[in-house]
């Protein structure tokens, strides 16, 4: 079936066949008080990222990038504003209601990995299970470890992995509860180049799969393995393209695990 696409400024792009997008920010704001002054880390920030979209947020330190990522993750509420993930309405729910979005619809994946130490990779990525009380962890854990390369790694703790194979660990547990979103913050920035390519192609990968990706990085050659640029300065939206020159890596060898 044909996917539609929606206008981006001057240029078309796919959007997939939702029939609202799967985020929609409407003038979010987020303010701090800091002793006299007033800093607004979010200002009338407003964006959609529809289903199937690979998305990069890129911008200086200072910008508002993380702190429109903590807004994504459902990890901290704006002052102000509308923020609809997959449909409902998140940006009033308590702290419960957005432990059980971010539970169920997003997947994360940090910089620095956020690994249990002393367990093993099948034991870090059956965790989203355990909490949601699921009954074949095992199973999806293990599918899901398999699914990044890792099949023969689901018994090595975190201490005999590489810095790669970590990585490829916290994509595993992030993907294993079949989110809506998989958020990636600086995904690669602990990590060689060639660890750095294994990971986008991993990403790109899940992408072609369906799966839905915005990735905070601050690195150009990053930013380019995405099918869009978001750039935020000052809590705005500066720019918002589509990535012409886009770099496509080969599929991930799932045969084995680079060191």
């Amino acid at each position: 079936m044909a996917v539609p696409a929606a206008v981006l400024g001057e240029v078309e792009v796919d959007v997939g066949d939702s029939k609202f997008p799967l985020l929609c920010l409407k003038d979010l704001t987020k303010v701090y008080i800091m002793g006299e002054q007033e800093v607004r880390a979010l200002d009338g920030l407003s964006m959609d990222v529809n289903a199937g979209e690979m998305v990069a947020i890129m911008g200086p330190s200072g910008s508002g990038k993380s702190t429109l990522m903590n807004m994504i993750g459902c990890l901290d509420v704006p002052t102000s504003g509308s923020y609809r993930l997959d449909g409902e309405e998140v940006s009033e729910f308590d702290e419960v209601e957005l432990a059980h979005i971010r539970n169920r619809k997003i997947g994360f994946v940090f910089q620095g990995f956020n690994l249990l130490a002393r367990t093993t990779a099948l034991e870090n990525v059956e965790l989203p299970l355990l909490y949601a009380g699921a009954r074949d962890r095992t199973k999806r854990a293990t599918e899901a470890l398999e699914r990044v390369g890792l099949g023969d790694r689901v018994d090595h703790t975190t201490a005999e992995l590489s810095g790669g194979q970590q990585q490829r660990v916290a994509i595993a547990r992030a993907i294993v509860s079949n989110p809506s979103l998989i958020l990636a913050d600086e995904p690669t920035g602990n990590l060689s180049s060639i660890q750095s390519v294994e990971i986008m192609s991993i990403f790109q990968g899940l992408n072609d799969d369906g799966s839905t990706i915005v990735m905070v990085t601050h690195e150009e050659d990053i930013g380019r393995h995405c099918k869009r640029r978001i750039l935020v300065h000052d809590g705005r939206i500066r720019e918002d393209t589509v990535v012409t020159d886009r770099i496509v890596e080969p599929s991930a060898s799932l045969a084995g695990v680079h060191p």
